[in-house]
């Protein structure tokens, strides 16, 4: 794993210190051919292990690695979910939904899909329930 990441930690230097967008996409498609898509889900896990702490390009590249495969994303995507409660919706936890397609997200995989927006309920309802605790201990 750790052979073929520089391939991408390139690639990010290559669009936000170089401006240089093409650069990312040749290095993605480098990097798809080179691991090919039996190993492609298994990257993309060790890619983005600290999910709090990945760049927002990180995310991207994970994005059009997987392609079709938004299974592995929606795991990350609980996965991170899961570190993050507690806090609300983290901002990598907000980009990911906001990026990937969840109309083919529900309709792949609509029990993964479903566990995720249940986790998102459940922050919510924790965060209303310690909000309103506040206002009473303000009170």
């Amino acid at each position: 794993m750790k052979e073929t990441k520089w391939i991408l930690d390139e690639a990010i230097v290559g669009k936000v210190v170089l401006k240089e967008p093409k650069l990312f996409d040749v290095a993605v498609q480098v990097f798809s051919i080179r691991v090919g898509d039996g190993r492609k889900s298994r990257f993309i896990r060790y890619y983005l292990s600290d999910f709090s702490r990945v760049l927002t390009e990180q995310l991207d590249i994970c994005i059009k690695i997987a392609g079709e495969n938004v299974k592995v994303l929606l795991e990350v995507l609980k996965d991170g979910m899961s570190e993050e409660s507690g806090e609300g919706l983290g901002k990598n936890t907000t980009y990911l939904l906001e990026h990937i397609d969840l109309v083919r997200c529900r309709k792949l995989e609509p029990d993964l899909y479903k566990d995720v927006f249940n986790n998102i309920l459940q922050m919510k309802n924790s965060l209303v329930s310690k909000t309103t605790e506040l206002k009473k201990q303000i009170s």
